[in-house]
């Protein structure tokens, strides 16, 4: 039993059940079995136990916020030959950054170019520059960001990955996707700009490190501004290339071959000539696309604006279009009698898809308050839909939703939610995080979900969402146990997360360009404070005084948490620690006698120390005294 009484007054309390219930932070007193607020602590079905840390950084890209990862498996060239490993890709507000495994470097491999997605809901688009309109320069920015007054007309974007094989493709919202094929560096996806190229001729007396720049077309003058590195050789012709610019695009078709330019070796010595390459254009014309997703031999693209044929007007958006390339070739958009590409609308979805997961063998896509599963069905028509679920369901972000097996589990405005397709339930509500949530961060003035980031951290078996709470960054990490079915919080910086999959460990960054694997150290940053503070507990008898006695503890792991308990005279009242019985827990099973007396018991444990720690078992003893 959990509480026991005797005949003379005396009580024994055996909390280690309820040690593993969860944090209940918005719910009514009555209803909260153990712990109403939590920081950094998880729940399992062995108790409650602090949560893990993170490696120091693998990368840092330097200055910026990293809005989306992705990870693939690369042949590699090292000292002139392929070698396979693992590659990360992280996408910045400005650059797409790559980290290797086998190397440990990071670098840019933005080809020369800068992006520019927005970074929250007050960022600006009406900014009137220098020379705009013929103007002269240090006129006036109207707006510069420093007014509200167009809140929410803009959105924070996000990058949103996918691989194809080796080919890496990423989407970012209201400007051209882009492609990374295998020339190590990403180039703009787009019509007639080059999405690769091909050695069609390898050239002689070529070595690793050599440049070719300003390359030609054949047969002409033109210098298309291309320049590559040569990154592999065998017997002295061309096996491999790092593009470093994609040059001119406006003197490109497909097919076309370029050679020439000038070619250096950094080493000294001639260097090699008679390199060709073909160049390799698609016919995409979505100038802004938000989710790109992968399904068979298929890339999926949604919610894009498309360039009208002229491509001299303003584009046309396609916010519940969804449209695929054909069968293994990421360069045909197009739909044609040779080809299996094609697009299709979704004409009952309300609002703009917003989201895309897995589920089962199909897609689910999420706009605000809707679900719809995208099949694939094979000749004529390839990809099909039907709508599945309306209300309670739906997406805040392109990372809100997460695959768990053969289910979601996602965020929408309404809070946390997990369906299969056929029903969703809302799991957050019984415990008081959905209301938590809606009041302190999905309809606070401040906060932009669109920035909303999750993963399935399947090691501990929870599902882990990192949002702004009253900010326009993220501040509030929310994990949920689908094995316990319970919840728990801590303070967090996570902007983008990738599960583990290709790396052995997930993958998180923050707002300072950096990377780390998640879980997989015990220090956490130097003044980290981990706790957990109960509600007020009147075992049973709010009238009467409890006497506390003793408190036998039980604890696995190195770290050695501080348990502090305080009386308080009402169920209201705050509870003042630095008054009541406070020690700390250095071995597997320790006793330790309290004084502590009062109406109300509040506990708190809490650790600063670098070590996990995990407590499995705790009884309290003690006897009622006088009523009021």
């Amino acid at each position: 039993m959990p509480f026991e009484t005797d005949k003379s007054n005396g009580f024994k309390f055996d909390a280690s059940d309820l040690l593993k219930t969860g944090v209940f932070p918005e719910a009514f007193d009555r209803r909260i079995p153990m712990w109403e607020t939590v920081n950094g602590v998880q729940y399992t079905e062995f108790g409650m136990k602090r949560k893990a840390g993170r490696s120091i950084p693998l990368a840092d890209f330097g200055t910026g916020l990293i809005r989306g990862i992705t990870a693939t498996r690369e042949s590699i060239p090292v000292n002139g030959t392929l070698t396979p490993d693992k590659t990360a890709y992280a996408g910045s507000l400005t650059k797409l950054y790559r980290y290797r495994n086998l190397s440990e470097t990071a670098i840019d491999v933005s080809a020369g170019k800068t992006y520019g997605l927005l970074a929250d809901t007050s960022a600006t688009t009406w900014t009137y520059g220098p020379d705009a309109g013929g103007q002269a320069n240090n006129v006036d920015v109207w707006d510069g960001g420093d007014t509200v007054w167009d809140y929410g007309v803009n959105e924070a974007e996000a990058w949103s990955f996918a691989t194809f094989g080796s080919f890496v493709m990423g989407a970012k919202g209201s400007t051209q996707a882009q492609i990374k094929k295998g020339h190590e560096t990403f180039a703009d996806f787009y019509k007639g700009k080059p999405s690769g190229f091909t050695i069609s001729t390898p050239g002689i007396n070529y070595a690793v490190g050599d440049t070719i720049v300003n390359m030609e077309l054949e047969g002409t003058a033109t210098n298309t501004n291309v320049d590559v590195t040569v990154t592999t050789v065998s017997g002295g012709e061309v096996t491999g290339i790092k593009v470093d610019s994609y040059g001119d695009y406006t003197t490109f078709t497909n097919s076309n071959v370029i050679d020439g330019g000038t070619a250096t070796r950094p080493s000294g010595g001639s260097a090699g000539t008679g390199l060709k390459l073909t160049i390799q254009t698609p016919d995409c014309k979505f100038d802004g696309i938000k989710i790109f997703h992968k399904q068979g031999p298929h890339m999926l693209a949604f919610n894009f604006n498309r360039t009208k044929e002229n491509l001299t007007v303003p584009s046309i958006e396609f916010p519940t279009t969804f449209a695929w390339c054909s069968a293994d070739d990421l360069d045909t958009w197009e739909a044609g009698a040779a080809n299996t590409a094609g697009s299709l609308q979704i004409r009952e979805a309300n609002t703009p898809i917003i989201c895309v997961a897995q589920l089962g063998n199909g897609l689910a896509a999420y706009t605000e308050n809707q679900m719809f599963i995208i099949n694939y069905v094979g000749l004529p028509n390839i990809f099909g839909y039907r709508p599945a679920l309306e209300n309670n369901v739906g997406a805040v972000s392109p990372h809100s939703v997460v695959t768990v097996g053969r289910k979601n589990y996602g965020l929408s405005r309404d809070g946390f939610f997990v369906t299969d397709g056929a029903s969703v339930k809302m799991i957050g509500r019984e415990s008081g995080m959905n209301e938590f949530y809606r009041e302190n961060i999905a309809f606070t003035s401040s906060s932009q979900l669109g920035i909303v980031v999750a993963y399935d951290n399947s090691k501990e078996n929870e599902v882990v969402w990192a949002m702004p709470k009253s900010s326009l960054d993220i501040k509030q990490e929310i994990y949920y146990n689908y094995k316990t079915n319970q919840w728990g919080m801590r303070d967090s910086n996570r902007t983008a997360f990738l599960e583990r999959g290709v790396f052995n460990y997930p993958i998180s960054a923050d707002g300072e360009c950096k990377i780390y694997y998640e879980g997989t150290r015990p220090d956490l940053p130097p003044g980290t404070v981990v706790s957990a503070i109960t509600k007020s507990h009147d075992f049973g008898d709010a009238d009467r005084v409890k006497e506390l006695s003793a408190m036998r503890v039980g604890k696995e792991g190195e770290g050695s948490p501080q348990i502090s308990i305080a009386a308080t005279s009402t169920i209201n009242e705050a509870p003042d620690f630095s008054t009541g019985d406070s020690f700390i827990i250095n071995n597997t099973f320790e006793s330790f006698p309290l004084r502590t007396a009062g109406r109300y018991i509040h506990l708190k444990i809490e650790s600063v120390d670098g070590n996990d720690w995990i407590i499995t078992d705790m009884v309290v003893q003690g006897r009622f005294e006088g009523e009021r």
